[in-house]
């Protein structure tokens, strides 16, 4: 993987707030989270799909539904991630 493409790509802030929603409520649909931080279902879409690629969440194909859930190393950078918000 190309150096620094995970820290270019998370400290956006939509990415970021993916996260910080996954770390409080896990198994949740791509509709709810596009709801949630306020985007379109086509772009939280791409955004997911950038996401697994990258190995941060796993998303669950049921039927039509789409079931997001952070892996370990999402919530690690989540973690790392909020320190540095609280530093702020």
């Amino acid at each position: 993987m190309e150096e620094g493409k995970i820290s270019k790509f998370l400290f956006k802030r939509k990415p970021f707030l993916v996260l910080k929603h996954l770390s409080v409520e896990d198994n949740i649909y791509a509709a709810q989270m596009a709801k949630k931080i306020n985007c379109s279902y086509a772009y939280i879409i791409r955004l997911l799909k950038e996401m697994e690629k990258l190995g941060l969440i796993y998303i669950e194909k049921n039927r039509s539904t789409r079931i997001i859930k952070l892996t370990k190393k999402g919530r690690n950078i989540c973690e790392k991630i909020s320190e540095i918000e609280r530093l702020g």
